[in-house]
């Protein structure tokens, strides 16, 4: 079922960012729409133990002033 019909207002876009640049770019998409959660999806794990995120995870999280929940990838994939 979607968040949609669950009766949540979700709201996504696709924008192109230059690399390095990539957090940035989801914290200013965030601040157009007022958003009130960044939600990423973390796709890989890091060498560094107990830190199952990337580089764009790990700067939205210490850049923004929003909350952000970070959703693991799914066991085996």
């Amino acid at each position: 079922m979607s968040l949609e019909n669950q009766g949540i207002d979700v709201d996504a876009e696709i924008r192109e960012a230059h690399v390095g640049q990539i957090a940035r770019s989801i914290l200013q998409a965030a601040e157009e729409h007022d958003a009130h959660i960044i939600v990423l999806g973390s796709v890989r794990n890091t060498d560094l133990p107990h830190i199952p995120i990337g580089s764009v995870t790990h700067k939205v999280l210490h850049l923004a002033r929003r909350p952000v929940m970070v959703v693991p990838r799914r066991a085996g994939s």
